[in-house]
């Protein structure tokens, strides 16, 4: 119940930064136990899951035809360039190619 919990936590704020001490505030495990756990049932991290989130928020918005490097700055990323280096490693082409096609 309490990783769902922080499933759920993870969804509802994945397009703010996210802490593992808020995690492990709001799950009672500690930080280790957490991250094992959590990788155990999900098979990523929770950074690497709130990433997947933020990619795909933000390819429904790439889709919409909206500014790239409004999109990456929505979805929580550093800057474009940080954001295209995710979205390719999880996506396999750039946010200009996806759009595009």
């Amino acid at each position: 119940k309490r990783l769902e919990k922080i499933r759920e936590y993870l969804h509802a704020h994945y397009l703010e930064k996210v802490t593992l001490d808020e995690l492990e505030s709001l799950s009672g495990f500690s930080k280790s136990y957490l991250l094992r756990l959590f990788r155990l049932e999900y098979q990523v991290s929770p950074h690497v899951y709130q990433t997947v989130l933020r990619i795909n928020f933000a390819k429904q918005q790439l889709i919409r035809r909206r500014s790239i490097a409004e999109v990456s700055l929505e979805a929580g990323f550093f800057d474009q360039s940080h954001f295209t280096k995710m979205f390719k490693q999880h996506v396999g082409v750039t946010p200009e190619n996806y759009q595009n096609h």
